[in-house]
């Protein structure tokens, strides 16, 4: 009887879980959690670890490579081909978290010879030997663009699919939809030019190998383009909880509403650099003037200069508008990854102030790749919530890592 009763409870998850994902609503929450995956048994608090088999070349992921290679983008040794290096995807690009399955996505690249193919990679932390894999495969070869073709926003095989570019923090998961979201695009394949506005989006509720980007028109239009800013680029951020995404510009901050994608000018503040959401409101970091700070209110869209204590100076060839910087909701405050090896803390002290402090987070983290003040791990580096903790990709030629925080 027992058996029949656990039958019944899994098809009535799975039924629950499909009329879920066919409704576009949030999946039903996953099931307790268990014990951690093998590669983070046992492993301590506050120390980077180096997740095994975890970089993006032959050696460490075999499939990914050899799944590029049958789509005629690289060699069979990895080796790249006319459409760049596969470790270039990271080049000033970002990702974005999958919460539900805690897969770290990641897409980019673009111009100057970085990389052609508008896929998605994917890590699936929650994997007992997680290894990247392509979670969006490329549009065919045929259709990308190559020389004599201009830069264009779509690829000009079929002038409607994503063409990849710098990435920055445009990309976001949107759980409540099951859709990958790829906010504004700029610098794209091959030219390194251009700067887009167009909002591109995957539904992944289809099968793995079937993912197709949505053609352009699917969404409404950001209302500014990749680097309104100049070479600050915007800063996007996703509140987790409406799911409701933000865009930092010259001219205001831009609201996309969950519900319909469509966007509404938000707030008056303009800083530059990252942002981040937590304790009801948007903690806005600048670039250009750096440790100038904002606390934009969610409730209201007010924006109040504060001021951070403590901030650290930040080693060279990188700045805040790269940085990694998300939010921990279990120690109640925002962490900073700026390269150096250390996280910092950034906890609020009252309503005007933030301290930060250096979290003395054991181990290292070996990055081998530094491309001037633009590159950075952008939102490569997101918390966690099944596995409290942060994921990181410093760069597409080193090791992923992860730090437990709680």
């Amino acid at each position: 009887m027992s058996d029949i009763t656990t039958v019944v409870s899994q098809l009535q998850t799975a039924l629950a879980t499909a009329q879920a994902i066919a409704a576009g609503g949030p999946p039903p929450p996953p099931p307790p959690p268990g014990t951690l995956p093998a590669w983070l048994t046992s492993k301590a608090l506050l120390t980077w670890i180096p997740i095994p088999k975890s970089g993006l070349g032959i050696a460490d992921s075999p499939q990914l490579i050899a799944d590029l290679h049958a789509a005629g983008l690289v060699n069979a040794d990895g080796s790249p081909t006319i459409w760049g290096q596969v470790p270039l995807i990271a080049n000033y690009s970002g990702g974005a978290l999958n919460k539900a399955t805690s897969e770290l996505l990641i897409t980019g690249g673009g111009g100057a010879g970085n990389w052609g193919a508008n896929n998605i990679f994917g890590i699936t932390l929650s994997d007992d030997a997680p290894s990247w894999h392509v979670a969006v495969p490329s549009s065919p070869t045929s259709l990308l663009n190559y020389p004599p073709d201009t830069d264009t926003e779509y690829i000009h095989g079929d002038g409607v699919t994503h063409n990849t570019g710098h990435s920055l923090w445009g990309p976001q998961f949107l759980d409540l939809k099951n859709k990958f979201c790829h906010v504004t695009n700029t610098s794209v394949w091959y030219y390194d030019a251009g700067s887009y506005n167009g909002v591109d989006t995957v539904d992944f509720s289809v099968a793995r190998t079937s993912r197709t980007w949505d053609p352009a028109g699917t969404n409404p239009r950001c209302p500014v383009t990749a680097n309104s800013m100049g070479n600050q680029y915007l800063w996007v951020c996703k509140d987790p909880a409406t799911e409701n995404i933000y865009v930092g510009s010259g001219s205001g901050i831009y609201k996309r509403a969950i519900a319909d994608g469509s966007w509404t000018l938000w707030s008056s503040s303009t800083g530059d650099g990252a942002a981040a959401v937590g304790l009801g409101v948007i903690l806005n970091i600048t670039h250009g003037s750096y440790p100038t700070a904002y606390s934009i209110n969610l409730a209201t869209g007010l924006a109040s200069s504060v001021t951070l204590v403590n901030m650290p100076t930040f080693p060279s060839g990188i700045g805040p508008r790269a940085m990694g910087f998300d939010f921990d909701p279990i120690l109640g405050a925002w962490i900073m990854f700026i390269k150096d090896g250390n996280l910092y803390k950034i906890a609020q002290t009252d309503a005007t102030h933030y301290t930060c402090s250096n979290m003395g987070i054991s181990g290292t983290v070996t990055m081998a790749e530094d491309v001037g003040p633009g590159s950075g791990p952008y939102n490569r580096f997101r918390y966690v919530p099944n596995l409290k903790g942060f994921v990181l990709l410093p760069d597409g030629h080193s090791q992923t890592y992860f730090v437990r925080t709680a």
